[in-house]
C-alpha cells in the first residue's frame, strides 16, 4: 500500500500551482512529513532530515522547494517499472509539445505574437501559446508551458532510454531529442552535453556525438533573439544570475539569508537562502545517490543538476519529485548507494539472526 504515499507529493505539486486555503497547504505538509518520518527509520535518511531542518531553520516554509517531495527518495518502487513508465510519458509529452510548436511556428506564431486562429482543432493544439502563462516566447513548451523545464525534462527522460528495451528507447528518442531541440533552452543544452559526457565515459564514447545534433535543430527556427542569447556576448543573456551570482560571493553567510523569491538558479538560490551549509547538505544528499546510479539513471540525475544552474530546481514540482523518484530507483538498483545493505552483504547474514 506505499502507493498511497504518493497522494500527499501529488496535493503538494497540485497546491504549488493553484491557489489553495492555508489550511490545505499545511495538511499536505503534514502528510509529506508524516511519511518522511514512517519511511525515515534508518541512517538513509539523515541527508533528507537534514535537508528539511535547514531549511526549517532558514526561515523558509517546508510547503516550498523539495521538501514535500524528499520522502520519495526512501520509497521502494519496481525500478524498471518507473523507468519504462518516466521514459514513455515523457516521449508522449514531448511529441505533443514538438507537434505543438510546429502548428504555432507554421500558423504564424512569433515571439510577443500570437496569430488569431480559429480552427477549433487548432486552437486545441497550440493551446499552451494562448492560456496565459507563457504570453510572450515561441519555443517549445507543451504541458510544462516552460521551455526551460520541458527542455530539462526531456532531457532527463532522454538519458533514462538507455535503461529500457531497444525498441521502446528507438520508438521515444526522437520526439524527445526534438523537444529538447526547440525548447531553445541555454539550462538543457548544458544538461544534455554533461550528461552525455558522463554516458560516454561510463557507456560508449560515441554518445557525445548527439549534443552536435543539437545545432542542426536549432538553425530552422531560430530567431535573431535566440542567436542573441545564443552569442558570445553571454553577460547580455544571464538575467539576473551574474548579480545574484556577486551577491552570493561576496556576502553569502555559512547560514543564509532567508526567502529571496525567484533567482533563475537553484544553486545560487540554495546559498542565498540557505548559505554554504545548506547548499552542502542539498549536493552531499544528491552526489551520495548519482555517484552509484546505473548509467542512465544517473545521466538522468546529473542532467537534473546540471540544469539547476539555469533554472530553480527544487520550485518545479515535477523536476524535484521526478528527481527523488530517480534517487529511490537508484537505491532499489543498489542498496548500499545510501548506505543499505547490498545483496552480497544480504546473503550472508543467517535468517535466524534477524536477517531479511
Amino acid at each position: 500500500m506505499r502507493w498511497l504515499l504518493l497522494v500527499p507529493a501529488l496535493l503538494a505539486g497540485c497546491f504549488h500551482w493553484i491557489e489553495v486555503d492555508e489550511p490545505l497547504k499545511l495538511l499536505s505538509q503534514a502528510l509529506c512529513l508524516g511519511a518522511l518520518a514512517f519511511l525515515g527509520r534508518d541512517r538513509r535518511a539523515l541527508w533528507l532530515w537534514a535537508w528539511v531542518g535547514h531549511q526549517w531553520l532558514a526561515g523558509i516554509p517546508l510547503n516550498q522547494g523539495a521538501a514535500p517531495f524528499l520522502y520519495l527518495a526512501l520509497l521502494r518502487p519496481p525500478a524498471r517499472f518507473v523507468y519504462r513508465l518516466l521514459t514513455l510519458l515523457g516521449a508522449l509529452i514531448a511529441s505533443h509539445a514538438v507537434v505543438s510548436f510546429l502548428a504555432f511556428r507554421l500558423a504564424g506564431g512569433f515571439h510577443g505574437w500570437r496569430p488569431e486562429v480559429k480552427d477549433p482543432w487548432l486552437q486545441a493544439l497550440v493551446w499552451p501559446y494562448y492560456c496565459g502563462h507563457y504570453p510572450r516566447g515561441a519555443h517549445a513548451i507543451g504541458f510544462f508551458l516552460n521551455d526551460n523545464l520541458l527542455g530539462l525534462w526531456c532531457v532527463a527522460m532522454l538519458c533514462l532510454s538507455l535503461e529500457v528495451p531497444g525498441r521502446l528507447r528507438l520508438l521515444c528518442v526522437p520526439p524527445l531529442l526534438l523537444a529538447v531541440g526547440w525548447s531553445y533552452s541555454r539550462s538543457a543544452y548544458l544538461a544534455l552535453a554533461g550528461a552525455c559526457g558522463s554516458l560516454a565515459i561510463r557507456k560508449n564514447r560515441y554518445l557525445l556525438l548527439v549534443p552536435t545534433l543539437i545545432p542542426l535543430l536549432f538553425l530552422p527556427f531560430a530567431t535573431g533573439l535566440d542567436r542573441w542569447r545564443f552569442s558570445s556576448d553571454w553577460t547580455s543573456t544571464l538575467g539576473g544570475r551574474a548579480e545574484r551570482l556577486h551577491q552570493f560571493l561576496a556576502q553569502g553567510s555559512f547560514w543564509g539569508g532567508g526567502p529571496v523569491g525567484l533567482v533563475d538558479s537553484q544553486w545560487l538560490k540554495t546559498g542565498l537562502e540557505q548559505g554554504w551549509s545548506g547548499l552542502l547538505i542539498q549536493l552531499g544528499f544528491c552526489f551520495s545517490v548519482v555517484r552509484r546510479a546505473r548509467p542512465g539513471v544517473q545521466a538522468a540525475l546529473l542532467a537534473l543538476l546540471l540544469g539547476g544552474v539555469g533554472c530553480d530546481l527544487w520550485d518545479s514540482p515535477h523536476l524535484a519529485a521526478t528527481f527523488m523518484l530517480l534517487c529511490a530507483c537508484s537505491f532499489q538498483d543498489n542498496p548500499a548507494s545510501l548506505g543499505g545493505t547490498s545483496d552480497n552483504q544480504m546473503a550472508s547474514v543467517p535468517v535466524d539472526a534477524g536477517g531479511y
